[in-house]
C-alpha cells in the first residue's frame, strides 16, 4: 500500500506483478473507496493502467466488501522488457524437400542429389512465437504473410530449408522411392501460411507457421503445337 494513500482515500494496493512465456507482464491492483465512489474510478479495458503505463487494463470490476466501502478489483497485461522468441519444429506439414538437417530414410544426400519425396503430412511446420504491441496487427501480417521464412526472427536464427525456391525438373523427383520422369517441379520454399495474432492488454501474442510449398505438374499430353500438364500435388 502507497503511503501517500494511507489512512485516506482512495486506498490503492498493487497485488501481484509476473510475466509469462513467451514475454507478457499481468499485473493486478486494488483501489478501495468509499460507497458511492467507485464508479467514477472504475478504468475502461483498453485503457492505460495506472500504476505501470506499459500496461492496459484488461477487466475492472467494482463490489462492495463491506458497508460504507466499494473496492476495484483490475487486472492489466502488456509486453515484458524481457520477452523472448521461441521457434519449434513440429511435425506434419507437408514434405517436398525439408530442411537442411533432414536425412532422407536415413541416407546421406549431397546437396544435389537430394530427390524431392512428396506428401501432405510427411513434413514439418516451423512455428514461431514472440511479442510485439496491440495495434500492430497490419504490419507484422504485411512483413510475414506468405513470404518466405527469413533466417532470423528478432535475431533469433531459424532453420535452414534445403533448397531454394526455384523449377526443378522429374528427375529431381521421387514418389514410392522411385524417380518419375515427365514432371516439373514449381518450389516456392517454407512460407509463412498462418499467423495468429492475440491481444493480451497492451501485448500482442505473434504467432507464425511457415510450411514448405510447392507445385509438382505431371506430363499429360505434348505433340509439335501444344504441351498440356495436371497438377498432381500442391501445398
Amino acid at each position: 500500500m502507497s503511503a501517500s494513500h494511507l489512512g485516506t482515500f482512495p486506498v490503492k494496493t498493487v497485488l501481484s506483478d509476473s510475466i509469462t512465456e513467451p514475454g507478457v507482464r499481468t499485473s493486478t491492483a486494488k483501489i478501495v473507496v468509499k460507497e458511492g465512489e467507485g464508479t467514477a474510478l472504475l478504468p475502461l479495458p483498453g485503457s492505460v493502467y495506472e500504476f505501470n503505463s506499459s500496461l492496459w487494463v484488461t477487466q475492472a470490476e467494482l463490489s462492495k466488501p463491506s458497508i460504507g466501502l466499494e473496492e476495484i478489483s483490475i487486472s492489466a497485461a502488456g509486453p515484458a522488457g524481457s520477452s523472448f522468441t521461441t521457434v519449434e519444429i513440429q511435425p506434419g506439414g507437408p514434405l517436398i524437400w525439408g530442411l537442411s538437417q533432414d536425412n532422407a530414410d536415413g541416407q546421406n544426400w549431397s546437396s544435389a542429389s537430394f530427390p524431392a519425396r512428396f506428401g501432405a503430412n510427411m513434413g514439418t511446420t516451423i512455428q514461431v512465437r514472440f511479442i510485439s504491441v496491440a495495434g500492430n496487427e497490419r504490419t507484422i501480417a504485411d512483413q510475414y504473410q506468405n513470404k518466405l521464412i527469413p533466417s532470423s526472427v528478432n535475431n533469433v536464427a531459424l532453420p535452414s530449408p534445403w533448397k531454394s525456391p526455384g523449377t526443378y525438373n522429374g528427375s529431381e523427383i521421387i514418389f514410392g522411392g522411385q524417380p518419375i520422369p515427365a514432371q516439373i517441379l514449381y518450389y516456392f520454399g517454407f512460407l509463412c501460411r498462418d499467423i495468429q495474432m492475440q491481444r493480451q492488454g497492451r501485448a500482442l501474442v505473434v504467432t507464425l507457421f511457415f510450411r514448405e510449398s510447392g507445385k509438382i505438374m505431371q506430363l499429360n499430353y505434348s505433340n509439335q503445337t501444344s504441351v498440356v500438364y495436371s497438377t498432381i500435388f500442391e501445398s
